[in-house]
């Protein structure tokens, strides 16, 4: 950093350029990334033009696989943060499109530029200055970039639509049971993978249920699809299977030689079939047979719902009801490890009532003992936690139940213990939110009224 030595009636000015870098996509199977060939050529650019008196300002600026449709990218607002405290008095692009592909965001930095009297240099076009003819110029070239993002849009639209009338493949990873090739996007299929997906549907059509099919598929070492990532060199999949990837392998019209349309139906694909068409629409109706449009379906919305993790298996515990025998408006809810992720079963008997861990949240933020040995809060965080169960105890806030919930960060629970951890930044929003009229107390809680008023 080079700074200009001032007289003793005005400070030194900083004089520093500064390189800005973005690329839409990033490829990891290559060592120079489009960005480290932008870097080289304003770097060398700037060694031309600048004086030894204005050096590089030492940080890389760089957007690797950013669009430039907004401004909300990491580098460009570090960089407006810098040229904000008067550090930078250049900035070098390789083009104006690399700052923004919008002219309205374009001419919001460079009118932040102007303010800060930052001078911009674009390698592609070095004959521009600081007059009102290239200011003019500027704004026609960040038009350009406009319309040169929106007929690239509406090309990618125009070749989507073609491939779907054609009946071809538009993207994504290949499903068990076919392969890409080197070159192209059409599905080629793999006898290895495509035999196992016969049996998968053939299990399905007999009456299996996904969850026996994965059980079944695990026991002889089955595996989701392994696939090698073209972006990133790494393999992906070879995971144990879970009901909801059997029932996405059974939904998936590809095996019966169609294509999604995107709207929910299918489309004719190009591809070879890997299972009948009759055997797959049999599947489909069982599988819809099992989800009757009458089912009665209730969704309990439980304060900490999502919050509450198996200490052993470490997954969410999810809610669970229990209706009552003679009386079907009565149910218990529970808090169960219910969840076959990762292809494992669930954790036995690892369940409790909502209603009991509720009121154990609650003891917790009443008892002012209790949050001192929660070693993430701070000391005002935990004389604001006792504030916040008072809050709740006199329904104090506008849903005092949820209140609950939105203090809690994560419950982790076993047999022995139960561990609360809260969120701070939560518990400071809920202290600065409007009161309601203090009422009854919430069940459970003991309020000494007198002290209260």
């Amino acid at each position: 950093m080079a700074t200009s030595a001032g007289t003793a009636d005005s400070p030194s000015v900083i004089f520093a350029y500064a390189i800005y870098t973005r690329q839409s996509r990033v490829r990891n199977d290559i060592t120079l990334s489009s960005c480290d060939v932008q870097f080289q050529i304003c770097r060398d650019h700037a060694e031309a033009i600048f004086p030894r008196a204005i050096p590089w300002c030492g940080t890389r600026y760089d957007d690797p696989g950013q669009s430039g449709e907004d401004l909300e990218r990491p580098a460009l607002q570090a960089l407006l943060a810098e040229i904000e405290k008067g550090t930078i008095s250049h900035v070098i692009v390789y083009r104006l499109d690399r700052l923004s592909r919008r002219l309205a965001d374009t001419v919001q930095i460079l009118d932040a530029f102007k303010r800060h009297a930052v001078d911009l240099k674009i390698v592609t076009a070095p004959s521009l200055a600081a007059s009102a003819t290239s200011h003019f110029m500027l704004n026609i070239l960040a038009s350009f970039a406009e319309f040169e993002h929106g007929l690239i849009s509406e090309r990618i639209k125009e070749s989507v639509r073609g491939r779907r009338r054609r009946g071809q493949r538009l993207s994504g990873k290949p499903p068990l049971g076919y392969d890409l090739p080197e070159y192209g996007k059409e599905l080629v299929v793999n006898d290895g993978e495509a035999r196992k997906v016969r049996k998968l549907f053939q299990l399905a059509a007999v009456g299996q249920t996904p969850r026996q099919i994965a059980e079944y598929a695990n026991k002889r070492g089955w595996t989701t699809k392994v696939y090698v990532s073209r972006s990133t060199g790494k393999s992906l999949g070879g995971k144990p299977w879970t009901a909801r990837q059997i029932l996405e392998l059974l939904r998936n019209p590809v095996y019966a030689g169609f294509q999604r349309d995107g709207k929910g139906g299918r489309r004719p694909g190009r591809h070879r079939a890997i299972v009948k068409p009759e055997r797959f629409d049999d599947v489909q109706s069982l599988i819809d047979s099992r989800r009757p449009a009458t089912r009665e379906r209730h969704d309990h919305d439980l304060p900490l719902k999502g919050k509450v993790f198996c200490a052993a298996c470490g997954r969410v515990m999810s809610p669970h009801v229990i209706c009552n025998r003679h009386n079907k408006h009565i149910r218990y809810m529970h808090y169960r490890c219910r969840s076959h992720a990762g292809g494992r079963p669930p954790c036995k008997n690892v369940s409790v009532p909502a209603a009991e861990l509720h009121k154990f949240v609650l003891d917790t933020m009443r008892d002012p003992d209790g949050p001192e040995d929660e070693p993430g809060l701070t000391a005002e965080s935990r004389q604001a936690l006792t504030a916040v169960a008072w809050l709740i105890d006199w329904l104090s806030v506008p849903d005092p139940y949820h209140a609950i919930g939105s203090v809690v960060e994560r419950v982790v629970f076993s047999r022995d213990t139960i561990r609360v951890e809260f969120s701070e930044a939560a518990i400071r929003q809920l202290l600065a939110e409007p009161r309601c009229d203090p009422r009854l107390p919430i069940t459970g809680g003991q309020i000494d009224r007198t002290s209260a008023d």
